[in-house]
């Protein structure tokens, strides 16, 4: 499967036990998933084994989407993909690039949970001069 792609999406199948290559033991959670590769004139669907990292991924599930990379294991044979995200559509922020906004909010405004404080949203520094008058 040739694909242009450094991740893609698909949808997961069914979950599988490989066994590896000789030296190793225990069995590696796989799982198999449905791509389908849209071409010039046709759609082709692929079915591919991806390795799950890890022993206690739960969000996996029959039917969900989940974003996937490439990576070639050794002592899996067959499988070179790995599972990336089994939830590519939540909306998250990047680790390094943004600040969160929360975060910043919280410093600039007072933000307490009384119901009486909340229509009167006021930058912080105006909330510390009244309380010193």
């Amino acid at each position: 499967m040739y694909i242009k792609q450094p991740q893609f999406r698909g949808i997961i199948q069914s979950i599988v036990f490989v066994k590896p290559k000789k030296p190793n033991s225990g069995n590696r959670r796989c799982v198999l998933i449905k791509k389908t590769i849209k071409a010039k004139c046709k759609e082709q669907t692929v079915f591919k084994l991806v390795s799950v990292r890890g022993n206690n991924n739960t969000n996996i599930s029959i039917y969900n989407s989940a974003l996937f990379e490439y990576k070639v294991y050794a002592d899996i044979p067959g499988v070179k993909f790995r599972l990336k995200n089994t939830c590519p559509m939540i909306n998250s922020r990047s680790k390094y690039g943004c600040k969160n906004i929360y975060n910043l909010y919280q410093k600039r405004y007072h933000v307490c949970s009384c119901m009486s404080c909340l229509p009167y949203l006021v930058p912080r520094d105006q909330l510390m001069n009244k309380v010193m008058e």
